[in-house]
């Protein structure tokens, strides 16, 4: 009977212990599961950041060689304009003169030829006059046409409307339309940049300065906008500055409507929009003509 019982007993046995066993196996299996998963799961949050580190390493990478070809654009340009006016003044400074020289020479030799009687030789002293003055007009014109060229409209713009950076609290913004122009226009809108930025600066409490260019089929057009009104106390020193353009203040209003009608445009300049406006217009030259209307203080 007592054998009977420990073989009933060890019968029982095996069946659980393999329980346990399949138990413990289950739950090292979950854990080393879980183990996996969390390590997929850190795989593919590295993998992800690679991915990203790598995008914005080629985005870095294609901005600093855009930034590159345009430094080398712009040095090119630089040395370009450069060298163009190098080129004028060599032109203007050694052939100008010598052509200069001969003309007056020329001159004078004909002075004599009709004093001496010789009808013959002053009238060829006149043809070789002829020619040396139509030689120096093709000069002169070459040597425009190289300082022309050699203005670099987007940095003479940008230069005036950053000129009294660092003189307060102002803010300017600057949107430039146009890609190239005369350098008359160049000069023109410089100037009258520079004038309504000083205006503004002096005599009024503006925070906020927008400075917009636009390239139009027929014209070109410049708008300078600040958003302060002028102060009380300097209402009438501002006035009595824009009427009187020779005062030593500024050019003022008069000149800048001088400088646009010479280049066949307008100016009007104001209050608007509770602050002050410049706003000039020059109209493009016809096709296959030339600005040549002469500018104030050109020479």
């Amino acid at each position: 009977m007592t054998i009977v019982i420990f073989r009933s007993i060890d019968s029982h046995v095996p069946s659980d212990l393999s329980i346990v066993i399949l138990m413990v196996l289950q739950t090292v299996l979950g854990f080393a599961a879980g183990l996996l998963c969390a390590r997929c799961a850190n795989l593919a949050r590295e993998v992800r950041r690679l991915q990203d580190s790598r995008r914005d390493q080629i985005r870095r990478l294609r901005s600093q060689i855009a930034e590159n070809d345009e430094d080398r654009a712009l040095a090119v340009r630089t040395a370009t304009l450069a060298e163009r006016t190098r080129i004028a003044r060599e032109i203007h400074d050694n052939v100008g003169h010598m052509l200069t020289r001969a003309i007056m020479q020329t001159e004078a030799a004909h002075v004599v030829a009709q004093v001496a009687g010789q009808e013959q030789s002053a009238q060829r002293f006149c043809e070789i006059h002829d020619t040396v003055s139509e030689a120096m007009t093709l000069v002169r014109k070459a040597v425009h046409d190289l300082k022309d060229e050699g203005t670099d409209f987007a940095s003479q713009i940008e230069t005036a409307a950053h000129g009294m950076d660092g003189a307060g609290p102002l803010r300017v913004r600057l949107v430039n339309g146009i890609d190239s122009a005369p350098a008359a226009v160049s000069r023109c809108f410089a100037t009258a940049i520079r004038e309504a930025l000083n205006n503004t600066v002096k005599h009024s409490q503006a925070r906020n300065v927008s400075i917009t260019l636009r390239d139009f089929p027929a014209l070109w057009q410049l708008c300078v906008q600040d958003d302060g009104t002028v102060r009380r106390s300097s209402a009438e020193a501002v006035a009595m500055q824009f009427i009187r353009p020779n005062d030593s203040t500024g050019i003022g209003i008069s000149d800048i409507e001088e400088r646009a009608r010479a280049l066949g445009g307008s100016a009007i300049c104001g209050p608007y929009h509770e602050g002050w406006r410049v706003f000039v217009s020059i109209p493009k030259p016809a096709s296959g003509s030339e600005t040549t209307q002469p500018e104030k203080g050109a020479h």
